[in-house]
Formats: structure tokens, sequence, C-alpha cells
């Protein structure tokens, strides 16, 4: 195995990063589309409650579907395991990249509450045993449909790289990834151990 090409402070390369993900980048595409697609769907049949949501909370709702499908669809893949705990969720590939979801802003920064918890991970400290890096999903100028979905890496303040996925949300549609969700809030059913505060498995 060759040794990874470290792009600053341990965190991996734009390259390496691509090779550990490559296999997995079509399904990392469909989550987010599979989580958006909850907000399309629920938009195009309660539209008049559909213009009581803020952004915030289409975002919110985004989010919660992006990370159920995800638990779904990495669940039990070889050399994937998805991780609960210190506040988060992650997907963890061949261990070293751990993967979270978020919508992301124009210039690619994870649209979230700058808590402690959102700090450490842009500084690589939440899960220091891998590099921390973010697939999302920038909105166009109606803010209604997807520009783009992204893997990205910051590092205190500082975006490293970013790859961009070649994928759009007609690639899922008629091939068996079009996702079953419910607007109703999909439950996150992970099989994968509990971590307590201290990163400890939980027993």
């Amino acid at each position: 195995m060759e040794t990874p090409r470290f792009f600053k402070d341990g965190v991996l390369s734009s390259e390496d990063t691509k090779g550990i993900l490559e296999a997995h980048m079509r399904d990392i595409a469909e989550c987010i589309f599979a989580g958006h697609d909850v907000v399309v769907k629920f938009r195009d049949e309660y539209p008049d409650d559909y213009l009581q949501f803020s952004r915030t909370t289409r975002a919110g709702i985004v989010h919660d579907a992006m990370v159920a499908r995800a638990a779904e669809v990495f669940d039990g893949k070889r050399d994937v395991v998805v991780r609960e705990g210190l506040g988060s969720k992650v997907i963890i590939f061949s261990d070293q990249v751990a993967l979270r979801f978020k919508k992301l802003s124009a210039n690619l920064e994870p649209r979230n509450a700058a808590t402690r918890q959102q700090q450490e991970f842009g500084q690589h400290t939440l899960w220091p045993d891998w590099s921390n890096v973010t697939a999302g999903y920038r909105l166009d100028a109606t803010g209604e449909a997807i520009l783009d979905v992204q893997i990205v890496c910051w590092y205190c303040g500082e975006r490293l790289w970013n790859i961009e996925l070649p994928y759009k949300g007609e690639d899922f549609l008629g091939a068996g990834h079009v996702p079953v969700v419910e607007s109703s809030g999909p439950r996150v059913r992970v099989k994968h151990p509990r971590l307590d505060k201290t990163g400890t498995e939980e027993k």
C-alpha cells in the first residue's frame, strides 16, 4: 500500500482522498440528491406549508434525509463504517477519511452554526484519527435546485481542496437509486457502535 501524500498537518491530499472515495462517489452523490428530493416532494405536495419553511428549516430537513440515506446505503459495505457520536454522524472510509454531509455556501463553506463541534471538525480535531471532509451541495440562484455536489476539505478556515462530483439529479432517475424517503422525517438506523464524549465506545 502506497504511503498517503499528506497535504497539511496530517490531512490527506485531494488525490489520496479521491483514490479512497472513487468507488463510492456515485453513492455519496445519490445520498445528497435523495436528501434534497425530500424537500422537493414536500414542496410539490404541500406548496402552502412549504412557503412557511425558512431556508434553515429546509436545509435541516435535507441534512437529516441525507444522513438517513447514507446510513442505509453504506451500512455493511466493505471498508466503510457509519459512526455516531460527539454530536455528529460520519461515514468512515478505509479507516482514513471521515465524511459528513452539509449544505454548502457559494464559496463551499459548510452552512451550519459556528458551534464548538463544527469548529473542531474544521480543525480536524473532532475525529482526529481520520481526515475530516464534507460532502455537500450548492443551490442555484433560485434556491430550489442543486447547482452542484462537492467534496471539500477545510482546515482552520482555509479551503485546502475540493472535488466536484460529476452527477446531476437526472442521473439517478429510473436507475434504482431514486430514494424512498418519507418527508415526515426518516429515522436513522445505525448498527455501529455509539461513542461517548471522549470518543470511547459505549458499553
